[in-house]
């Protein structure tokens, strides 16, 4: 199957967005965007199975990092443009469908014609996948999908019948009747021309979300469905008590239409929601949505490391890193290198600093350079001398930690991010005389307790202090 190949086959598939196709089913299913901030989510510009395809490459050629050429995409397969024989069909197009993927699309780079088969083209599938807690992930897909539209609207592909089946009218509207038969310029392709063609296009050729496996029912924002499913599980719906106290049935919308109407309404539903949540103070301001972030949880580890999906980009001058924490024995590794540091003998050990709140059934708050059990530790306090840092098994905390590169200086405290630079905050400091400034890699560990991240973000020093 294509998704063992392309390896997503342990993932749920998911829209970045409206999903506007009508081939998955009557009940569409609206995420809290915080799924995203899962350390297993990741999403792709296009559905992962345009890569061995090559249907990315017609509709993205920047991403083959060379021209694209002797390619066209079809409904059933692939179709080879072969040069001198472009009158040999009815469209100018020969019928190749039934060709090696690797015959169906040819590169050229410094002027020479290079093979993009299909292990190359799922390597590129892996290489461009996104996490929200990346900086400018939204900056990334805000410009592609810009340049996607321009490409189609300003004429410069050929149409695409399965994407753009649905858009495939909108080029010569906006063309004849938008610009009164006027060349298109890269200055009429606005935000809202953008907006509106991406709600239109086929969704394979959306922003693709790879959810992790499980996903709690407590994510889900929206469910729609026609009225007549309704009334049929309308019971079961009521019986289902989430974790916040909602009931599944409070998050019914149900519309009257059935069939293709059914299929329409709905469209012009998600249209309408996506619009009006974009406009919330929370999601245009950025303030309140923590977009770029981790959340998970852990349980049982013993000090066994989970390393993040990340890696800290200015070593030299050091990190900052906020968190939202539920729980006790709160393990934060920073280390030069990503192996396990659990146990590893002093001499042994790689560059790193272990952060620890709550320690010790919750009465102890530690630093130390190792996480050896029994290695020194740099700085402790305990619950008889600072109470206040100790971790809050019962409820959500905010908690962040500083380290200056430059100057040695690590820090733990707690509350938001204009508490970084309020001395009054700090749980713990210490002045390291020999600070790392190769600290490139953070892991998470607990000990047997639960330990739930409602939120967990990176951040250079300059950066803290700015948006502080």
């Amino acid at each position: 199957p294509i998704d063992q190949t392309v390896g997503t086959d342990h993932h749920v598939f998911s829209i970045i967005g409206a999903n506007m196709s009508e081939s998955y089913g009557d009940v569409i299913i609206v995420l809290d965007p915080c799924i995203m901030q899962h350390p297993d989510f990741n999403m792709s510009i296009s559905a992962a199975t345009s890569y061995p395809t090559k249907r990315t490459f017609f509709h993205r050629p920047w991403a083959a990092l060379g021209k694209v050429i002797n390619y066209e995409p079809v409904m059933g397969g692939m179709t080879y443009v072969e040069e001198g024989n472009l009158a040999s069909s009815t469209c100018g197009i020969q019928d190749f469908s039934h060709c090696d993927v690797d015959e169906v699309l040819d590169v050229i780079r410094d002027g020479a014609m290079v093979q993009l088969d299909e292990e190359a083209a799922i390597d590129f599938f892996h290489k461009s996948k996104l996490h929200p807690s990346v900086a400018d992930w939204e900056k990334v897909i805000a410009q592609d999908l810009a340049l996607q539209c321009r490409l189609f609207l300003m004429s410069k592909r050929k149409v695409d019948p399965w994407v753009d089946s649905v858009t495939s009218h909108l080029r010569d509207d906006f063309i004849n009747n938008i610009l009164k038969g006027r060349t298109p310029t890269v200055s009429d392709i606005t935000c809202d021309i953008v907006k509106h063609w991406y709600t239109l296009i086929n969704s394979h050729g959306c922003v693709e979300g790879h959810l992790p496996q499980f996903v709690p029912l407590d994510y889900i924002d929206k469910i729609v469905m026609p009225e007549s499913s309704y009334k049929l599980i309308k019971k079961e719906l009521r019986a289902c008590r989430l974790g916040s106290g909602r009931l599944l049935d409070d998050m019914v919308v149900s519309l009257s239409a059935t069939g293709q109407d059914f299929q329409c309404a709905a469209r012009e539903w998600q249209r309408d929601f996506f619009q009006r949540r974009v406009s919330l103070p929370q999601y245009a301001s950025g303030m309140q949505i923590e977009a770029r972030a981790f959340s998970f949880g852990l349980e049982g580890m013993k000090g066994e490391e989970v390393f993040l999906p990340l890696r800290m980009t200015v070593p030299q001058r050091g990190f900052a890193v906020r968190f939202r924490a539920k729980g006790q024995h709160i393990r934060l590794s920073f280390l030069s290198e990503m192996q396990d540091s659990r146990q590893v003998p002093l001499h042994q050990c790689p560059n790193m600093y272990l952060a620890v709140i709550g320690a010790f059934k919750n009465s102890k708050t530690f630093l130390k350079r190792n996480n050896t059990s029994g290695g020194p530790v740099c700085v402790e306090a305990s619950r008889t001398t600072n109470p206040t840092a100790m971790a809050w098994p019962d409820c959500y905390r905010d908690y962040w930690i500083t380290f200056d590169a430059q100057v040695g200086s690590f820090r733990i405290g707690h509350g938001g991010r204009e508490s970084l630079d309020d001395a009054s905050k700090v749980l713990l400091q210490w002045q390291d005389p020999e600070p790392h400034q190769d600290l490139q890699y953070i892991a998470v560990s607990c000990w047997c307790t639960p330990l739930s991240f409602a939120m967990l973000k990176h951040m250079d020093p300059q950066e803290a202090m700015n948006t502080s």
